[in-house]
């Protein structure tokens, strides 16, 4: 028993958080996104930004001007 006693709300809350803790979890981590090829969002994001790290860094000598053109032609691929 926890002192002083809990009332049902703070239990409800509790319950609460911890659910949507681990919803969120599932939708950003678990979940499976068909129009992002069958990956979840997280691993899709990351994917994404580890090709886009790999494109500009290959191609070091744009100038920032071609990189934001490239970066905005990348995102709208994403």
């Amino acid at each position: 028993h926890s002192f002083p006693p809990r009332r049902s709300s703070d239990l409800s809350m509790e319950h609460f958080k911890l659910e949507l803790i681990e919803y969120l979890d599932y939708y950003n981590n678990r979940r499976i996104k068909v129009k992002l090829k069958g990956l979840p969002p997280a691993i899709h994001r990351q994917q994404a930004l580890s090709l886009l790290e790999q494109f500009l860094l290959q191609n070091m000598t744009l100038t920032f001007w071609d990189h934001l053109k490239t970066a905005d032609v990348l995102l709208f691929i994403w």
